[in-house]
Order: C-alpha cells, then sequence, then structure tokens
C-alpha cells in the first residue's frame, strides 16, 4: 500500500497539532498543591549520604555531604581528582540556603511557597485562592502551563523566567529557572521513600556551567562521618586552590547547597 507523502506530511501535522492541543486543554493542580505534594515526599526522610561527581567546563570534583533531617542540617567536604580534601562547610536548611535545597529537603510548605515568592516565582498560597469569589478567577490567577523538557512532560509555574517545573504526576522538580540560571533535576529516584535526582545540571542561558552526578545516595546512614568533618557555617575558600575548582566550589554551594 503506497500513501501520498503529501497526506503522510499533513497527517503527522495533524497529530502533532492534536497532541499540542491536549497538552494546551489538560488539568494542571493548583501550584500551591503541587508544592504541597512535593513537600510531602521529604517527610519520612531522618538522614542522607550523597557522593556527587561534580564536572565543569574544565576540571571535576566530589563532594561528599550529608544530611541530618532531625536538625536540618547539611555538612560536606570536598575531594580533588587526587582524593585531597580541599573544602568543607556547614549550612543549616532555611538560612540563605538555596532554592535547589529548598525544593529536595525541605518538610514546610509554607517555607518552600516564601522561598519561590521571594525569587519571584508565582506560586499562589490556598489562602488567597479561597478569597477569591469562584473557580474562574481562581484559575485565572495561577500562572500555569504544560510544558515539555526532553522526553519528559512537566507543570511550570511562571512565564518565563523565573519559573519552576514541576514533573507531571511525579510531583518533584524538574527544572528551576531564576537569577539567568537554569538548574535541572534529572532522572530523580526514590531511596527509601525520599526522592533524590541522580544527577543537577546548571547552564546560565545556553552556556553549560556544571553537572553534579550521585555516585551513591544513601538514606539512614550512620552520622559518625558527618560529625567528623570539623567545620563551622561557611569558611572562605582557600585562595590557593586552582581558580577552576574553587568556581566550581562556588557554584555548588551558592545554587544547589
Amino acid at each position: 500500500m503506497k500513501l501520498n507523502l503529501n497526506k503522510i506530511t499533513l497527517l503527522s501535522v495533524l497529530l502533532s497539532a492534536a497532541a499540542g492541543a491536549r497538552d494546551a486543554t489538560a488539568y494542571i493542580p493548583p501550584s500551591n498543591f503541587q508544592i504541597a505534594q512535593l513537600v510531602k515526599k521529604h517527610k519520612g526522610l531522618k538522614s542522607l549520604r550523597v557522593k556527587t561527581r561534580i564536572t565543569g567546563p574544565s576540571t571535576q570534583i566530589r563532594e561528599i555531604g550529608y544530611f541530618d533531617a532531625a536538625t536540618k542540617v547539611w555538612k560536606a567536604r570536598f575531594i580533588d581528582q587526587n582524593d585531597r580534601e580541599i573544602y568543607a562547610f556547614e549550612r543549616k536548611l532555611g538560612a540563605a540556603d538555596s532554592l535547589a535545597s529548598l525544593l529536595i529537603f525541605e518538610t514546610s510548605t509554607d517555607k518552600v511557597l516564601a522561598g519561590l515568592k521571594t525569587s519571584g516565582i508565582p506560586v499562589v498560597p490556598e489562602s488567597e485562592l479561597l478569597a477569591l469569589p469562584g473557580e474562574p478567577e481562581r484559575r485565572a490567577i495561577e500562572k500555569t502551563s504544560i510544558a515539555r523538557l526532553d522526553k519528559k512532560v512537566g507543570w511550570v509555574i511562571g512565564d518565563g523566567s523565573p519559573a519552576l517545573w514541576v514533573l507531571k504526576d511525579e510531583f518533584v522538580p524538574l527544572k528551576l529557572l531564576f537569577s539567568g540560571m537554569e538548574v535541572r533535576f534529572e532522572e530523580t529516584k526514590n531511596v527509601r521513600d525520599f526522592p533524590y535526582p541522580r544527577a543537577i545540571s546548571i547552564y546560565r542561558g545556553t552556556d553549560f556551567v556544571l553537572k553534579g552526578e550521585a555516585m551513591e545516595v544513601m538514606a539512614s546512614p550512620d552520622l559518625a562521618d558527618m560529625r567528623a568533618i570539623k567545620v563551622d557555617g561557611l569558611p572562605a575558600i582557600p585562595s590557593n586552590l586552582p581558580a577552576e575548582e574553587r568556581t566550581l566550589i562556588e557554584q555548588w554551594v551558592q545554587w544547589i547547597r
């Protein structure tokens, strides 16, 4: 059976348009509900250890990090390619933390909503929606849509940048756009029901900044090794480190931790 090439092309266009129409009219949960479901996935975590390989345009380092959910403290040390410790830091969630860390670890919906709103991402708290007279007004105030990243479908909160993409039906972060940066949360998988991205990539516009790949993720580890990291807060990064390593540490701590 032979089909006319023009008919095949027309059929493809019509099918693509139909798929786009389905996406455009699909139901999108309210932004506050999306965030509440995302945060709900964090509540069972007690502690976490993550070993991450961080690759930049010209060099590579590793982070060995620990999170204690009881104290909300993340503590980590960085290792160079010669297995030498080059830096360590400690940060308490909620104290000048990054948006990425809130989206990965925070257990308070209100704190995540506040962090997103402060960064210009137009999440709408439930109280604001309920104060409106009806469903049309509630839909109108939400700035949400559906878009695709590679083969994944995301609910998008925001128009352009800043914006947060939430993986459809999974309620985990997919992409974050703010301050000229793009943070991608790739291949999120569960460790004892706690979702953690197996890779986090950062771009500045179209320029690649870095990629952090989780080599090992362990839930409920022994925190003796965490306590053995003797550091308080965010010390200055040693000036004698190569510029490429200093930049990787600065960017990873600023945008992810």
